[in-house]
C-alpha cells in the first residue's frame, strides 16, 4: 500500500464525514456507544466527540454501536472485528481498501 499524506483540514473534513455518517446511521439514539481500536482509534473517537454530543466512549467492543479506527490498511483489523462483533459497526477515516486510495 502507498502511503497516504493528510493535512490537518483533510482530518477534520473526513472526521466531520465520519460524524455525519454515524449520525446518520444512528438516528434516534439517546446515546452512541463507541470504541475505538487501541491506539489509532482512540484520538479519532476525541475528534469525533467534539461532532456527536450523545456520543459515549465504551470500555469494550461488546458494548459498543460504532468500532473506530484510523486507517483500514491491509484490513485485517476490519475484518477481525467485523466477525467478532457483527452488531458494530466498523468505521476508519481511511479506507486503503477502496478504490479511490489505492
Amino acid at each position: 500500500m502507498r502511503k497516504i499524506a493528510l493535512t490537518h483540514s483533510d482530518i477534520k473534513e473526513l472526521v466531520e464525514y465520519c460524524a455525519q455518517a454515524t449520525g446518520s446511521l444512528m438516528a434516534g439514539r439517546n446515546t452512541i456507544k463507541i470504541w475505538p481500536v487501541p491506539r489509532g482509534g482512540v484520538p479519532v473517537a476525541y475528534l469525533l466527540s467534539s461532532h456527536l454530543p450523545n456520543m459515549s466512549i465504551v470500555e469494550s467492543p461488546n458494548d459498543a454501536d460504532v468500532i473506530i479506527d484510523d486507517v483500514v490498511d491491509s484490513g485485517i483489523t476490519k475484518k477481525r472485528y467485523n466477525e467478532e462483533f457483527p452488531n458494530a459497526i466498523f468505521y476508519a477515516l481511511v479506507d486503503k481498501q477502496l478504490e479511490e486510495y489505492a
